[in-house]
């Protein structure tokens, strides 16, 4: 069982075309409700990394994973942390992130989401999830090394 000592596994899939990123406005059905971020999910058991990522992708956005690649993992406490509005505690997480550029599929959202849209480096909205703000950023400046945040 997850607790304030166990972290949480999650993953993102960092969708850019053409020097923009796809977010998510969340729905108030889901914690960090009306707040952007990209696509992804806690680690399904039994599944890898890749395969968890494209699962969230297809089941959030409705678009199907062509090519990615490794952009970073994520464990920084100063902003990777779940606050469990049923233990009232505070969890960490760590984050597996990838950067995908190429997909297929039209954008549609699921009842996670209130809306999708695309951003650029210079226009992104407020509020995005601040740690998801660090993986946007970092796939902006991503050069082929990967990020250990």
């Amino acid at each position: 069982m997850y607790g304030k000592d166990h972290p949480r596994v999650a993953v993102n899939a960092i969708i850019m075309q053409k020097e923009k990123v796809l977010l998510t406005l969340r729905s108030d059905k889901v914690l960090f409700p009306r707040q952007w971020c990209p696509p992804g999910g806690h680690l399904i058991p039994g599944k890898s990394w890749v395969d968890t990522m494209m699962d969230e992708v297809k089941d959030e956005v409705g678009l199907q994973v062509v090519d990615y690649q490794f952009l970073g993992i994520y464990s920084d406490p100063s902003v990777n942390i779940i606050f469990d509005p049923a233990s009232g505690e505070k969890i960490p997480f760590v984050s597996v992130a990838f950067l995908v550029t190429k997909f297929e599929g039209e954008v549609r959202i699921n009842d996670e989401s209130l809306e999708a849209a695309w951003f650029g480096e210079r226009n992104l909205p407020s509020p995005i999830i601040p740690c998801d703000e660090v993986k946007v950023r970092d796939a902006f400046e991503f050069q082929g090394k990967c990020f250990v945040r």
